[in-house]
């Protein structure tokens, strides 16, 4: 009774947190850039976004699936729940590698109250929780590997988060001692096949996985960042002093497999935080130090004392339950791929501002099944205001009223600013559509009276209109879209 209290208790602790913690974000506030990314997502899972958000599809997949009032409400209900699974795997996993229960117990609870893992429960609109449950899941395999359970497991994590396929430098370790040089290394590039494979079909067929432009090199960028944030990055690299008892315990432990395994997850975590091609802030340093702290923990329990029971060798009978699980991940991994929708968005800017992002990413795909279903999409310009009135009053950006489809040429402001749209010279607008096929468009322009403005869709002219003469239609060929 004692054991099984130990195994759950912290896990029952993360989820009455989450619970006192309760949903704070809905349609109307979200949380910080990444927040307005995911909640998009999840808004519509096979609409690509931006990079590289766009291509964590998993959580946001299962985010639409939840009956709940908002898909920010749905992430959080659903991170609470993994969160709390993250904490039972961890304490599981410590036991498998010999540990006892109390240690096991202490070990995924001080995990559960350390500062990064709290920031994370209170984001609440996030994918890492899922690429962390998976991450400590990965670990606890390795502990007796099953091949076709690790793919399984990474292929799902290559689908979450990138954090997730830094485990499979791990796999050669373990599985090469085990089956030898040819058989380990043979399994190991099974074991990653999966998930690279992908990973890389879906960048190469969905979305633009384009580096942001920088004017420096990819270097001068790194280690400008730890020089800029070296105060706060090395107080973070401590890890909220856990590093000193780790430091401790990878001298007294004295399997090489842990030890590496958590030096290697820790220099590939921050390494990845600094170098960074996306985005640096430092306030996202603790948060983003939650995936090296499960591979210290080991390594910790021994530096304090614990002691580790020494694993034996043993024979896994084939377990079919684990082997049809493991198939039906990699089955449903690849299906939500093929299920992306090709409809390609115009790109952002190097750094958008998210407001306006979600704006036009809920917007746009609303207006193309609009336009989808024969119906007609109208702007009043005079006015500055749309002509017909908010329909889903939920909708922030649609409240708003945001002027999504002003693309360029029309000011930094233009999605928000108030009256008639203005530009000079040139402008782009964006056109939402699904499926290419005829269609017609009208557009008045005022300004100096007979100033000719020529229409182009995608680069192919199909017009013109000219000042303060009235609506013209424009009809728009299939060919042009």
């Amino acid at each position: 009774m004692l054991k099984r209290c130990l195994a759950v208790g912290p896990a029952v602790w993360v989820l009455l947190f989450g619970l006192w913690v309760g949903p704070k974000y809905d349609r109307f506030v979200l949380p910080a850039f990444d927040g307005h990314a995911y909640d998009s997502m999840a808004e519509a899972p096979r609409v690509f976004t931006l990079p590289p958000w766009g291509y964590r599809i998993l959580e946001p997949w299962i985010v639409s699936l939840i009956p709940a009032s908002s898909s920010a409400v749905a992430f959080f209900w659903l991170n609470v729940l993994l969160l709390s699974g993250t904490i039972f795997v961890v304490g599981w996993w410590l036991r498998r590698l010999g540990f006892a229960s109390v240690a096991a117990a202490f070990a995924s609870f001080l995990f559960a109250v350390s500062p990064p893992f709290r920031v994370v429960m209170n984001y609440q609109i996030l994918v890492d929780p899922l690429a962390l449950l998976l991450m400590v899941a990965i670990f606890c395999e390795l502990v007796d590997p099953d091949v076709v359970v690790l793919m399984a497991l990474f292929a799902l994590s290559a689908l979450t988060k990138e954090t997730g396929l830094l485990a499979l430098t791990l796999v050669p370790l373990v599985l090469i001692p085990r089956d030898g040089w040819a058989r380990g290394a043979l399994d190991s590039a099974v074991v990653a096949a999966p998930a690279l494979g992908l990973a890389l079909l879906l960048r190469l067929t969905w979305g633009h996985p384009v580096l942001p432009p920088s004017a420096f090199s990819f270097l001068d960028v790194t280690v400008g960042r730890i020089l800029q944030s070296g105060e706060a990055l090395a107080m973070t690299a401590m890890m909220s002093g856990l590093m000193i008892p780790a430091a401790v315990g990878a001298f007294r432990e004295k399997s090489w497999v842990l030890t590496i395994q958590a030096g290697l997850m820790w220099i590939f975590t921050f390494g990845l935080i600094v170098s960074n091609p996306y985005h640096y802030s430092v306030s996202d340093l603790p948060r983003l130090s939650v995936f090296a702290w499960p591979a210290l923990l080991p390594l910790a329990l021994r530096g304090v004392g614990f002691r580790r029971a020494e694993l034996k060798t043993r024979v896994v009978s084939q377990n079919r339950g684990r082997t049809y699980a493991a198939v039906a991940a990699l089955i449903i991994s690849l299906a939500l791929v093929a299920a992306t929708d090709p409809y390609e968005r115009a790109p952002f800017t190097a750094k958008p501002e998210p407001i306006a992002m979600t704006g036009r990413l809920r917007e746009s795909v609303k207006t193309a099944r609009l336009l989808e279903d024969g119906g007609i999409f109208s702007f009043d310009a005079r006015s500055g205001r749309f002509a017909t009135p908010p329909k889903e009053r939920f909708n922030l950006t649609e409240g708003r009223r945001q002027r999504w489809f002003l693309y360029a040429g029309f000011g930094a402001e233009a999605a928000f600013a108030p009256g008639t749209p203005q530009f000079r010279s040139q402008a782009e607008l964006l056109l939402p559509v699904f499926i290419p096929r005829p269609g017609r468009m009208t557009l008045e322009i005022d300004g100096p009276k007979g100033a000719e403005v020529i229409v182009l869709i995608s680069g192919h002219p199909v017009g013109s209109v000219f000042a303060q003469s009235g609506p013209t239609e424009l009809r728009i060929p299939q060919s042009t879209l």
